[in-house]
């Protein structure tokens, strides 16, 4: 189960985005939330005045849905999802997870989440992280730091977003980019 985990993205501590449904009501809630794994449990960090933290109080389990760039960006700007058995009909993967607790920190909700199964209808499916992709922007920018401080100034905030939702790969591949910086190496 570990290594299927890791080729849906969930390496530790990385944050996969994702397009979490759980019951409310009659019928569901579909919201983006970013999910880690951690010490053999599951974390979603929700707002606490959000639908999405009073419909996991209330149900206690959800389903995380593993969907590309596209889909996330439908989920977040659209209310039109059809759910099947609790998970979005047009998931690659799902993960049927079921709270453990909860702590509540300021204005957040931190979910222990357990698993509860795996469900894949494509083996290829692979979650979404935001420091993937801030990795590649700081890359393209390193190759520019020469042209000016703005450049600089990019790769300081991708870094921000790589430590906050990477996992130890993209991190350390962040500090590769600030060691070649750092030895003055240009490209071409």
């Amino acid at each position: 189960m570990g290594r299927k985990l890791i080729e849906l993205g969930f390496d530790e501590g990385r944050v996969v985005e994702s397009l979490l449904v759980v019951k409310s009501g009659q019928d569901f809630n579909c919201a983006p939330i970013g999910v880690w794994r951690e010490n053999g449990f599951f974390w979603a960090k929700v707002h606490r005045d959000s639908k999405v933290h009073s419909d996991l109080s209330e149900h206690g389990a959800c389903t995380v849905n593993i969907v590309d760039v596209p889909r996330l960006v439908k989920g977040l700007v659209s209310e039109k999802f059809e759910v099947v058995e609790g998970r979005l009909a047009d998931a690659p993967a799902a993960l049927e997870l079921r709270v453990k607790d909860v702590f509540l920190e300021d204005n957040w909700a931190r979910y222990k989440l357990s698993l509860e199964d795996v469900l894949i209808k494509d083996e290829c499916a692979k979650g979404v992280c935001r420091a993937e992709l801030a990795l590649l922007e700081s890359a393209v920018h390193a190759t520019r730091t020469h042209l000016g401080s703005e450049h600089s100034e990019m790769i300081d905030y991708y870094r921000e977003i790589i430590m906050k939702t990477g996992g130890v790969a993209e991190k350390n591949l962040s500090r590769a980019i600030e060691d070649w910086i750092d030895e003055g190496d240009e490209v071409g």
